[in-house]
């Protein structure tokens, strides 16, 4: 099942037409990495085990009251096996938490606009950031069956390639892990080189996103296919473009993360003009809360704050 996404409203519009931008990005060693060089790299250490409580619990409470959270959010995925839906840990409830980093002022300070999580992304993006999706938390259970099927991440930016280069702008795109992932647990596979395709055409093959087939479709070999462990904390950026998978979670234990892309002012600004001419916008955070604006850290803003309920503690 797709997602479907209504049309901004004036007041979205009003507020998009008042947010500044920055201009031009110098080059940086992460910068060059993502476009001339393997296409990811990973840095290790950016959260630490107090803010991965911190993270955890402020999820258990959303969870708790997952109810009350779904009147705000539209992507809220229960987990398949049915045994596991009255769990009494609320986390173990569910696979797929969509938004809720850019809607909780914890989950904000925490961890989407944490500021060793964007000095990163200041070297790839610039010192204006913007959040592109909606930024999930994927919390992948014990002996979980649930995929994430090979894809490129949403993206509004369709320019085809020319020369057999790709030509869409560099954005921010990265997993950020509240538990270390493995290639037990499912931790997340990439085909360095395919970012040089370009964007390639999706399947809709009845999941919540649409689809690529599998890297041997494509030219490449299982053994291009590389998996990525992490430990808890640790942050893995990837070229947009790469086509990356997870696999199911073989463990015992589960496995939480938080997968997002961030954007520049520039590129903010041509979302704004294709939400203003109501393009679809697949995959887009509609909400757009500035991150950091002109490298200054920003506070969750004030309407795109999701207050927990009172009996959620």
């Amino acid at each position: 099942m797709t997602r479907t996404h209504t049309a901004p409203t004036a007041a979205d519009l009003l507020y998009l037409a008042t947010q500044p931008t920055d201009g031009h990005t110098p080059d940086t060693p992460e910068r060059h990495e993502l476009l001339h060089g393997k296409g990811y790299f990973v840095v290790r250490g950016i959260l630490s085990e107090d803010d991965r409580q911190a993270i955890r619990e402020r999820l258990r409470m959303v969870c708790r009251n997952i109810d009350y959270y779904r009147q705000h959010i539209d992507l809220i995925k229960e987990v398949p096996d049915e045994a596991l839906r009255n769990h009494p840990d609320p986390l173990l409830r569910f696979t797929w938490v969509n938004e809720i980093g850019f809607r909780d002022e914890v989950l904000w300070e925490r961890c989407a606009a944490h500021p060793k999580l964007l000095e990163v992304a200041r070297k790839v993006v610039g010192e204006t950031i913007y959040p592109m999706n909606g930024g999930g938390f994927f919390l992948k259970p014990p002996r979980s069956q649930s995929t994430v099927p090979w894809h490129q991440d949403a993206s509004p930016f369709r320019i085809p390639p020319e020369d057999g280069q790709p030509r869409n702008p560099l954005v921010f795109d990265y997993w950020l892990g509240i538990d270390a992932a493995t290639s037990e647990n499912g931790c997340l596979q990439l085909v360095p080189g395919s970012q040089k395709l370009g964007r390639l055409e999706h399947h809709d093959k009845g999941g919540v996103f649409p689809e690529l087939e599998h890297p041997t479709q494509y030219g490449f070999s299982e053994s291009d296919i590389v998996s990525i462990p992490l430990e808890a904390g640790d942050l893995l950026v990837w070229h947009q473009d790469m086509m990356h998978y997870s696999d199911p979670n073989r463990s015992d234990h589960q496995r939480i993360g938080k997968a997002s892309v961030y954007m520049s002012g520039p590129q903010e600004q041509e979302v704004r003009q294709r939400l203003a001419k109501r393009e679809p916008n697949m995959g887009i955070n509609r909400r757009r809360p500035a991150l950091c604006l002109n490298g200054k850290i920003q506070p969750l803003r004030p309407d795109a704050i999701i207050h927990p309920p009172e009996s959620g503690g």
